[in-house]
């Protein structure tokens, strides 16, 4: 417990040097899990160690402390775990396509390596190198959009200095319009969308970045709203399609349940388990076509108890898979049940690897 508590006060040094407007006892108390009290007995502490810490001045009524830049760079020490899971999420971003966050990844490495002392350098090197022959990981297969560096460039450049842009956009019938908007932010992942609000109407709106042409900052600031929140966003809905969310309530057979138990399918979800061995799970949510591909990588293991409107869409899923998949002959097996299954299982499995 003692050696805890010298890590935290190490830890509490490190991020008063490593924020530039200072700690304040609420930081503490959020990032340590402590009381009030214990919080400023850390505060105390480390101010004993560490003289030189200052009061930031600040407008805010709460006060904040740091210290000055290059007091515990000695204590600082990085380990080849470290390193190497840095190595790791570079590499998971260069599969995933997100060269742009790769290539600043291993800028950092490389900055870091010239921090330590020769002997422990060459040391960590060995052993990082070491870790990566031990260590794999799994990238979800499958086909995915190429999206242009230099419109992922102009986007966040956009996206920080809050100036408008402007684009081609192409829908899915091959339609292009010339779009003005106000861009708030990029949701990334197997698909990469661009959240923005359209000048003309005043709307939010996902844009698919591989449908997005020639974009072009425009030399016009607009006032970002502050009540908007990327992650609010996000979690409104099942995956990346936004829609009016709906409860949504799914009935898990007894024999995935411990499997269904382990997966967080949405953030406001609530689990209640019932006396026959099953689940009922509960959250509220849009994007319900994203639900209906999902629910058929469980085999009919999980049911739709509501809305009405999802088991609708489940089942015209099916029906249409089941069209695709139609059997020459009726001694063959039922692809919707066999092949489709299979093929819903591995993809569940990727996607716990991940």
């Amino acid at each position: 417990m003692r050696f805890e508590k010298a890590r935290n006060l190490l830890r509490l040094a490190f991020l008063m040097q490593g924020r530039a407007d200072g700690v304040s006892l609420n930081d503490v108390v959020a990032e340590f899990g402590v009381g009030r009290r214990t919080a400023e007995r850390m505060r105390d502490a480390v101010g004993e160690i560490f003289p030189a810490i200052e009061e930031v001045e600040q407008d805010e009524r709460v006060k904040r402390w740091r210290i000055p830049p290059g007091m515990t760079n000695q204590l600082a020490a990085f380990t080849a775990e470290e390193l190497s899971s840095l190595a790791t999420a570079r590499a998971l971003m260069e599969k995933n396509g997100l060269t742009q966050h790769a290539d600043r990844l291993r800028s950092l490495e490389t900055k870091l390596m010239p921090l330590l002392r020769r002997e422990r350098r060459r040391k960590i090197e060995i052993d990082t190198a070491d870790m990566a022959l031990a260590e794999e990981f799994a990238v979800r297969p499958g086909p995915m959009p190429r999206v242009d560096s230099t419109c992922l460039d102009t986007l966040r450049t956009a996206i920080i200095g809050c100036q408008k842009i402007e684009f081609k956009h192409r829908n899915r019938k091959g339609k292009v319009a010339l779009l003005r908007v106000q861009p708030y932010g990029l949701l990334l992942g197997t698909r990469q969308y661009l959240v923005g609000k359209i000048e003309a109407t005043g709307g939010y709106r996902l844009f698919a970045l591989d449908n997005i042409e020639a974009p072009r900052q425009l030399d016009q600031p607009f006032l970002r709203d502050d009540a908007f929140s990327l992650k609010q966003y996000a979690s409104q809905s099942f995956g990346v399609f936004q829609e009016m969310p709906a409860n949504v309530v799914w009935r898990v057979a007894p024999e995935v349940a411990q499997d269904a138990a382990s997966w967080l399918f949405h953030p406001s979800q609530s689990i209640e388990q019932q006396p026959d061995g099953s689940l009922l799970v509960r959250f509220k949510a849009g994007g319900l076509q994203e639900m209906a591909w999902h629910l058929f990588t469980w085999q009919g293991k999980i049911t739709v108890v509501e809305p009405k409107k999802l088991s609708d869409l489940l089942r015209q899923q099916c029906e249409t898979v089941a069209a695709a998949c139609h059997s020459p002959s009726p001694e063959q097996h039922d692809p919707l049940t066999s092949d489709a299954g299979a093929v819903g299982q591995a993809l569940r499995n990727e996607e716990a690897i991940v």
